[in-house]
């Protein structure tokens, strides 16, 4: 299997669970863009995430 070893502009992370999901995500500088908490329950998609939310 090939794996892609170039760095990426970005990182997600995202811990999900049946009534939670964290998602974060980091440039390759370590500077934050997104560090958010969902319910979801309410949430079924993430188009209300902007860029650089923090």
């Amino acid at each position: 299997m090939r794996f892609y070893n170039q760095q990426h502009e970005f990182y997600c992370g995202i811990d999900l669970h049946a009534n939670s999901m964290h998602v974060y995500v980091v440039d390759h500088d370590g500077k934050k863009h997104l560090h958010r908490n969902f319910n979801t329950k309410t949430y079924s998609t993430l188009d209300n995430c902007t860029a650089d939310e923090v």
